[in-house]
């Protein structure tokens, strides 16, 4: 844990430096990317060396769900975004469109079969202790 303190903790520094010398504040999100990288790579580092995790199974099991449900979820609300005019309507059509993209991503691509039982199963019995 501490390893990952010392790299998140650099972090400020070196974005500092980047948006001091381009003037461009994309470039925090830029460090916010990579740093975000480089914290993972070493965690999985020491998970491997701690308990023995094989790095391809965690990049199976966990970043690849994640980038295809962050992938199809963008797909609907930039659709959307591009086509309806205005601001008021486009950001609030754009919002709602973002909900129901991600939770339809998260339930086709980035759940497992049991996990996505057991959610239906927990929002089934709130809606009816709500009808009740």
């Amino acid at each position: 844990q501490i390893w990952v303190s010392v790299v998140a903790y650099s972090f400020i520094g070196i974005t500092y430096l980047a948006i001091r010398l381009t003037n461009i504040p994309e470039s925090v999100f830029l460090c916010t990317v990579i740093y975000s990288i480089i914290g993972i790579a070493v965690r999985i580092r020491l998970m491997q060396v701690q308990i023995g995790l094989k790095p391809l199974n965690y990049v199976k099991k966990v970043i690849v769900p994640i980038a295809v449900v962050t992938s199809f979820s963008l797909l609907l609300p930039t659709i959307s975004h591009m086509f309806i005019p205005g601001d008021i309507l486009r950001f609030f059509t754009t919002c709602f469109v973002c909900v129901i993209s991600l939770c339809a991503s998260v339930m086709l691509f980035g759940v497992t079969q049991s996990e996505r039982s057991m959610i239906v199963s927990k929002v089934s019995s709130i809606i009816k202790r709500r009808r009740q």
